[in-house]
This record gives structure tokens, sequence and C-alpha cells, in this order.
């Protein structure tokens, strides 16, 4: 199929990190070195124990005090590290300080999953616990201080089962720990001829016979721009013909340790061009600064791999023009603009607006997405 309009834009761009000694650290919440809590024995903690880890918690309710909970662990190295907190994710509002620093709120409208009802009674009220993925902190080489407080707008409520924070890829699955053999009794599906399908991390051992990653560059752009020549691509530098095999992605809202994990998965398989499909402004059609910076991370993370990206940043369903939508008169915020993008000049400037905030944006590196291969 020809695109031969400006619906998309197609760009080949493509940073290195150093790799560190893979390890999950992993921290029961019913384990601080000191805290506060202030518990509801007769209600908020009447819970299936054994659907949390260790079969213990800390948890508080109180409509006068926040609950407060310090740990420290020993990080063998220094770096990043993912922080998974398995806690109450239900009308909750939770924050954590490392080392001392600045106070950080814990985001629950994404990277939560595995919610689980753990009220005795099952009734669905407060009493739930989730997976979710905190970010990514810097630990030091040593002793590490990680404090955690609960101030849910409902009587400072909040479970914390456990933590994890992890420098390699890692998927929380309940209450199992890295390195658990899950039982086959204790799932939904434990039928006869059924089993739990959790396969580990791929670690991408070198001595990988399906491994494909050796196929593409050392990073994308390394033989220079990518060419149209005599009717294929080339390398610039080379003349060299390149063929691409390509794939709508990677999934949004990765973080850049997701990236990472994402994008040597998709080189093992041999994919050296990924799609980068979603728009680059916000619910007013403004140029979304957050959007432009996740795919910066996007196209570094894909670079560092081998693997171009082809940005495409417009879709008429991703888009409803309000009533007072300068650039997009005549429209009664229910219609998706289908075709305006051919017609309107107001419209075409805003999306080369969007465009030029994409391309010429500096990066955390400095370098602008226009320079890059």
């Amino acid at each position: 199929m020809k695109c031969s309009f400006a619906l998309a834009v197609v760009a080949f761009l493509g940073a290195w990190r150093p790799s560190v000694q893979a390890a999950v650290l992993w921290i029961e919440g019913e384990k601080p070195a000191s805290s506060a809590m202030n518990r509801h024995p007769w209600w908020y903690d009447q819970v299936k124990r054994d659907e949390f880890s260790g079969g213990d918690f800390i948890s508080n309710f109180s409509p006068e005090k926040a609950g407060e909970a310090e740990y420290r662990f020993e990080a063998t190295q220094a770096g990043e590290y993912t922080l998974w907190l398995r806690a109450n994710p239900t009308q909750a509002a939770l924050a954590y300080t490392l080392n001392g620093g600045s106070e950080t709120p814990v985001n629950f409208t994404q990277g939560v999953r595995d919610i689980t009802n753990v009220a005795a009674d099952a009734k669905p009220d407060l009493r739930f616990l989730a997976w979710i993925n905190a970010g990514v902190v810097t630990l030091k080489a040593g002793e590490n201080t990680l404090r955690f407080q609960m101030t849910s707008p409902n009587s400072h409520h909040g479970y914390l089962d456990c933590f994890a924070l992890a420098n390699e890829p890692f998927t929380p699955s309940g209450k199992a720990k890295p390195g658990d053999a899950l039982d086959p009794g204790t799932t939904a599906s434990s039928e006869a001829g059924w089993f739990p399908f959790a396969p580990p991390a791929d670690k991408f051992d070198r001595t990988s016979v399906i491994d494909l990653r050796g196929l593409n560059e050392s990073f994308a752009g390394e033989h220079g721009w990518v060419q149209a020549q005599g009717g294929h691509f080339a390398f610039g530098s080379t003349g060299e013909a390149v063929r691409f095999w390509a794939v709508n992605g990677p999934p949004g809202g990765l973080d850049q340790a997701g990236l990472k994990q994402s994008a040597r998965t998709l080189a093992k398989y041999g994919v050296n061009l990924v799609r980068l499909h979603g728009g680059m402004f916000d619910e007013a059609g403004e140029v979304s600064p957050d959007k432009i910076r996740h795919a910066q991370e996007t196209v570094a993370a894909m670079r560092a791999e081998g693997i171009y990206s082809h940005l495409s940043i417009y879709f008429p369903l991703w888009l409803t023009p309000k009533p007072d939508t300068q650039w997009l008169t005549g429209y009664n915020g229910s219609q998706h603009p289908f075709a305006a993008l051919y017609f309107n000049p107001d419209f075409q400037a805003q999306y080369k607006k969007w465009l030029k905030a994409l391309l010429t944006t500096p990066g955390p590196n400095g370098r602008r997405l226009v320079d890059e291969p």
C-alpha cells in the first residue's frame, strides 16, 4: 500500500546505556525498620492473608493520621532500578522518599496490574491489592532508605504488601517472588491438562540460537542516513541495500526500563523498524511536551538495538475538535476531522506545529530528532 498524503511522516531515527549486574531486591511490607501505622483490625485488616506475600502486610486506616513506614535495604550495585509496589490502588494516595530526597507521589492511573479483591468477605469496597510500576529510581551501592507515606483522602487508608526494585526484566505475578514456581492448583484454570504459563524474563543469553540481534546494526544510523536509491532503501555511507522487517509498537506507556526490554526483544526476533503511531498533542490538540519526551525516549531505546523508527503522528480518530477551536472552525465537539487536513490551511499549520515540535525539541542528550539518522 502506498501512502502519498501527509497523514504520516517517516523519519529513520535512532542511546547506548551501560549494562549493570542483574538484580531484583524484594522487601516485605510488614518488616519496616520503623513505622507509624494506625491499624483497623476489625474491618480494613479483615483480608485473605493467603493472598499476601509472606502471609502478612502493613496497613493504615485513620481519619486523623497518615501512615508512615521506613525501610532500609542493601544494594550491591548502584544504578537505575524500576520500583514495583504491591499496594492498595483503590482511591489511594501514596508517596515515597528515597534516601532523604524529594517526596514522589505514586501514580495509580497507569502501570497498575494484577488487581485482586482481598476482602475476607469478598465485598467490593476499599480492600484491594495490585502491583504498581512506580517508575525508575536511582539506588546507591550499600544501604538505601525508602520511606512511604499513606495519605488517601478516605481515612489515609493503604496496604503495603511488599515492594521490589529491579534492574533486570521483572514481571510481577501475585505474591510470587522471582524464581518461585507457580502451583497449578492455585490458579483459576486448574482443570486437568492446564498449567500456569509464566516463563521467566528473557535474559538474552548470547548463546541463544534464535537471537537475530546480530543482523541489525550495532545502533540505528551506524552507517549514516537511510536513502532511497534505485527503487530501494540503502545506507547513505555505503550504498548497501537495506530491507526492513517492521512492526507496530512498542506498547504505549512503557518506562525507560520497559522500552529497553521491548527493544531488545524486538531485535531478537529480527525487527529493525518500528512504527510509532501516536499523536503528539493533548485533548485540546495542542503540543504535548510529555508525549514528545516519550517519543524521544522510545527512539533512543530502539536506536540502541539497531531499530529505526517510523513516526506516524496523526489519525483523525485521535482528535475531536471543540467548538471553539480556531484552527478547525465549524466543528461541534462531537465529530472527528476526517478529511480536514487535505484542504484546511489552518489545520495544516497546526499539523506542522506538532511535527516541528517533535523533530526540533532537544532531547535529554541535547540532540534533536531531525538530526538523528
